[in-house]
């Protein structure tokens, strides 16, 4: 019975710590996965605890991504906009890169992730408009 208990409580305080951990949204955006903007919905740019950035959707299977913690190379950050590039390299050959790019005079941007395994096809894009921070 006691290690139910400390099984429970420490389910409990678990579930907490998740409950607290919150990601701080950086940039807010509408966006969309055709160029034209035609149907559009509201993205976040936001910065976990761990430090990861994360581009997600406000519906559940939007087009999203991550860029883990230490991956990442800010090119740059100013009060123009903001490009991060993280890119994943074997014997010299890019495999992977994704990247995000925001003009703040303009409030366009776009997110792209590109694997090499699928050259053949499109670039993954997220076009976005109006966006603030």
């Amino acid at each position: 019975m006691m290690k139910k208990i400390l099984a429970v409580s420490a389910l409990v305080l678990s579930v907490a710590g998740v409950a607290q951990a919150s990601d701080q949204v950086v940039i807010s955006c509408r966006g969309s996965i055709l160029s034209s903007m035609s149907v559009s919905e509201n993205y976040t740019i936001s910065l976990n605890e761990a430090g990861d950035i994360i581009v997600d959707g406000q519906y559940k299977n939007s087009r999203g991504l991550v860029i883990l913690a230490g991956t990442e190379n800010v090119i740059k950050n100013d009060n123009d906009g903001l490009i991060i590039v993280a890119a994943k390299k074997r014997l010299g050959m890019t495999y992977s890169k994704k990247m995000i790019e925001v003009d703040y005079r303009t409030g366009k941007g776009q997110v792209t992730d590109y694997q090499a395994l699928e050259s053949a096809l499109k670039p993954k894009m997220i076009y976005l408009d109006s966006c603030t921070r």
